[in-house]
């Protein structure tokens, strides 16, 4: 049984949004950290890939889903945030999606989108080639 790295990260506070893996055996815990959006990569042995963080603080992010493309170069993640960059607004909270390249964590792009009350993404899904992705809320 392998055994697995621990973040370097302090943490006040945090929620797990969602475990993938990929088709390396490569495992990602993404959820919310300090109230930024963060991703860990973990190898298949334990070790630690990578550990990424999103947004900036003083908002809360609430991280609901993600995927990982079928070749494992992209993952989307959906959730919600206020006051944060990965919504571009400082009042109620809003859907966000947010892609990253598998292999190193890089932001590909994000994108937020919602009304003036509080919006909330509650699923997510993406084509094979990752051409089309769907976020429901």
């Amino acid at each position: 049984m392998a055994s697995y790295a621990q973040s370097s990260v302090p943490r006040s506070h945090g929620t797990q949004g969602d475990i993938l893996f990929d088709n390396q055996g490569n495992v990602y815990s993404i959820g919310s950290i300090n109230n930024m959006l963060e991703v860990l990569k973990l190898t298949p042995t334990g070790g630690l890939s990578y550990e990424q963080a999103y947004g900036v603080s003083g908002g809360t992010v609430q991280v609901r889903q993600a995927v990982i493309t079928q070749d494992s170069e992209s993952i989307y993640i959906t959730g919600s945030a206020t006051g944060n960059s990965l919504t571009g607004s400082s009042g109620s909270s809003n859907i966000f999606l947010h892609k990253i390249k598998a292999t190193d964590g890089t932001t590909g792009w994000t994108r937020h989108w919602g009304l003036t009350g509080n919006d909330v993404a509650t699923g997510i899904t993406v084509n094979p080639d990752g051409g089309k992705i769907l976020v429901v809320g």
